[in-house]
């Protein structure tokens, strides 16, 4: 593999059909020999380099050489759309690999039938804008085969109204969902399980080996140690306490602790209005959350 790589990056390079300002440098052929050698003895390598040193070539090419699954993490979200839609085909037509490429993002970046037709019902939105966004989505929903929101250019990637017409790993209604068939992000995770190449961003690369590296998952997918609420004082909602959990304070635990006990004893009914304000002044008034 090393002298395909060598003769990719030489003055003779496939590449140079495909990008007409392909240069032979040295430094980029350095770094794509060193990530051939990482890829054949297995190890582990970190390489940095400067701007304009063509860092994607350098490793993509040794990569789809290689063969195997490979899965390539980016920083954001638009440099993950870069290299899925440019580099990545570039490359594959320049070696002539017969690879497939997969792009999987985060589930909030598809838009999902169920609550599409929620917002359609509805109907309450804060202004016009967000109507004449919602039936621009709907038009795209129909003839997209992703369903990624960065696949309509007419509807900005902040606009409020993606809240209502994408989901959550809180609603999504999973197995139970009446289009569960037509979901986008199931789809676009089977593509990724089946493709040789899968494009990913950091967020959603690190929140799966967090996923991944609990050791009891089965207990972390059932136990709800809190009330389905998020957490005022930590700003989130700590999911296990198997797998690794943020920072909870004393006073957050104290409150998931009697809310169990209170339901136990008094029922439901019992979180009557005011009855965590009550529970919450008198965690602040106990020593042991000082």
């Amino acid at each position: 593999m090393t002298i395909e790589v060598e003769r990719f990056f030489s003055e003779q390079s496939p590449l140079a059909t495909e990008v007409a300002s392909f240069r032979p440098r040295a430094q980029q052929r350095d770094m794509a020999l060193a990530v051939a050698e990482a890829i054949r003895d297995n190890a582990i390598l970190v390489a940095e380099a400067g701007t304009g040193t063509g860092k994607t070539f350098a490793y993509l090419v040794p990569a789809l050489l290689a063969g195997g699954k490979v899965v390539v993490s980016t920083g954001t979200k638009n440099l993950q759309d870069q290299l899925f839609q440019k580099d990545l085909p570039m490359v594959r037509d320049a070696l002539k690999a017969p690879v497939s490429v997969a792009l999987l993002k985060g589930r909030s970046n598809y838009v999902c039938h169920y609550h599409l037709s929620l917002a359609q019902s509805n109907g309450l939105f804060k202004t016009r804008e967000d109507v004449k966004h919602l039936a621009k989505i709907v038009t795209y929903a129909k003839v997209t085969q992703s369903g990624d929101k960065s696949g309509l250019a007419d509807v900005p990637e902040n606009a409020p109204i993606w809240m209502h017409v994408t989901s959550t790993r809180d609603n999504c209604l999973g197995q139970e969902c009446p289009q569960h068939g037509e979901c986008f992000v199931l789809k676009a995770r089977k593509e990724a399980m089946e493709a040789d190449v899968v494009v990913v961003n950091h967020h959603l690369f690190f929140a799966d080996v967090r996923r991944t590296s609990c050791r009891r998952p089965r207990a972390c997918s059932s136990a709800k140690a809190f009330p389905p609420r998020s957490c005022s004082t930590c700003r989130r909602i700590p999911v296990s306490r198997h797998s690794p959990a943020p920072r909870i304070s004393r006073r957050c635990r104290w409150l998931a602790t009697n809310w169990t006990r209170r339901r136990a004893t008094c029922g439901w009914r019992s979180r009557r209005k005011g009855a965590w304000r009550r529970m919450w002044r008198k965690a602040s008034r106990s020593s042991r959350l000082r």
